[in-house]
């Protein structure tokens, strides 16, 4: 753990920690290398992760473009008959953040998995996004050393990238899309995409830019300012009841 932990200081990367169901690519096998909670206390990037709360739109099978996209730099491997398992080390899996600037659009959610997984769809090029955004794609390659993506901060509700793109293209965050994240290119709002089902995109003009993608939870402002309204309304009826009371005649 302590090698990886080093490993994880200085490159971001995920591990597939426990292995599929026997006959297929699902997860939930009965062998796991880690407690469930060990990566949130030991801080290790774990693919399975571990929350009581379960999301709509889930990643959940062993697939080697499922391994790619989500970040895997190491995958468990179970050997049934010497009652062994271990890591292996996964070549070509995509980073954290990276550059395309070829994508698809699929606007039928029950189509982009069956899209994702097919022969002719390149993952490590393109991206299947579920709008169109304001440029076109181009499926001209761009050798990785022409772009340059750096994630400068790391946090639960916030991540800064440093990028560089020689044309505008979509950041690919390999990070789980939720409805209240949020993102800024030079402190500007821009669109946040769906990318290959659950992950995220971010349109990036040519050039280099500081890229921050953040949690904004506009139901958590909404109960904050209702419950600052109540308590001001409170208060006033205290203050209020008390001007009365001082006011009656002994």
């Amino acid at each position: 753990i302590e090698d990886i932990q080093r490993m994880q200081n200085q490159e971001f990367f995920r591990i597939n920690s426990r292995d599929s169901h026997p006959g297929t690519d699902d997860l939930g096998g009965s062998h796991m290398a880690f407690n469930k909670n060990q990566g949130n206390v030991q801080r290790l990037f774990l693919m399975e992760g571990y929350n009581p709360l379960r999301l709509k739109r889930q990643l959940v099978n062993r697939k080697e473009k499922t391994l790619d996209i989500l970040n895997i730099k190491y995958a468990l491997q179970v050997d049934e008959q010497k009652r062994s398992m271990g890591f292996v080390e996964r070549n070509g899996f995509c980073p954290r953040c990276r550059m395309v600037y070829d994508y698809k659009v699929e606007a039928d959610e029950n189509k982009i998995l069956p899209d994702l997984y097919s022969d002719s769809f390149n993952h490590k090029t393109g991206v299947i996004l579920e709008e169109k955004p304001y440029f076109e794609a181009s499926a001209e390659t761009i050798a990785d050393s022409s772009w340059n993506c750096r994630i400068v901060s790391y946090s639960l509700n916030s991540i800064t990238i440093d990028v560089q793109t020689p044309r505008t293209g979509l950041l690919i965050l390999s990070e789980i899309h939720y409805p209240e994240w949020k993102a800024k290119v030079d402190g500007a709002g821009v669109p946040l995409y769906r990318a290959d089902y659950a992950l995220r995109a971010i349109p990036v003009n040519p050039g280099r830019h500081n890229v921050t993608c953040y949690y904004d939870p506009e139901t958590f402002r909404k109960g904050l300012h209702i419950s600052l309204v109540a308590l001001a309304l409170t208060i006033a009826l205290v203050f209020t009841g008390f001007a009365i009371q001082r006011k009656k005649p002994l």
